[in-house]
């Protein structure tokens, strides 16, 4: 019993884990620079319209 519930745990988080890879293939694309941060919030914007989707860009523009 205690196995089928380790298992449901398991399979509900990987349920809810989020897909980045096409907001990261996005961003990639993105300058390095920006001439100021209004020009990469207009970037973000256009190619992005959930708020998730954005917090990710802007984290990976940052790290990268």
């Amino acid at each position: 019993m205690k196995l089928i519930v380790v298992f449901s745990v398991f399979l509900s988080m990987s349920a809810f884990a989020q897909d980045y890879e096409r907001v990261d293939a996005i961003i990639s694309m993105y300058p390095n620079t920006f001439d100021n941060p209004e020009r990469l919030s207009k970037f973000i914007a256009r190619d992005f319209t959930s708020e998730e989707d954005k917090v990710r860009a802007i984290y990976t523009w940052i790290i990268q």
